[in-house]
């Protein structure tokens, strides 16, 4: 069985984020109670404004957009799903510097939209957490 919770928006050590996922699997599944994890991972998610993931090519300090180049080929913000997405813009990456690709991937583009007071560091993680935890402690008690 695969199951995935966000167990903080800072950074915590493995056993505290297998922690927090074992109660967040029995906020779903009581009836798992004693079983073990036998995997845990912790890291960073990268969101960008636009909700969609993004590749490139960073050449001379300047992004470039559908281009082969020597320069650094980069795909990221994910958004939650970088199993598929950086394993399918890996993909696009590989075919672009072979020479092989037929045409655009949607995903490529310089533009990387912020928002105002944003220069990236995530300050208002914090608050959007505690937001959304007492959203879904509030669902919680209308559905329980």
């Amino acid at each position: 069985m695969l199951f995935g919770a966000r167990v903080s928006l800072a950074d915590v050590d493995e056993r505290r984020s297998a922690d927090g996922l074992y109660r967040r699997l029995l906020q779903v599944w009581p009836e798992l109670a004693g079983r073990r994890i036998s995997h845990s991972w912790k890291g960073t998610l990268a969101f960008t404004f636009d909700r969609l993931p993004h590749m490139g090519v960073l050449a001379g300090g300047e992004v470039l957009a559908g281009e082969r180049s020597d320069g650094a080929h980069f795909a990221m913000g994910c958004n939650g799903s970088g199993v598929a997405m950086a394993s399918y813009l890996g993909h696009q990456i590989a075919l672009k510097l072979l020479g092989r690709s037929h045409r655009p991937c949607p995903f490529d583009g310089p533009d990387f939209p912020s928002r105002p007071f944003y220069h990236g560091r995530p300050w208002f993680l914090s608050a959007v957490g505690a937001w959304y935890r007492w959203r879904d402690a509030l669902d919680a008690r209308r559905v329980g």
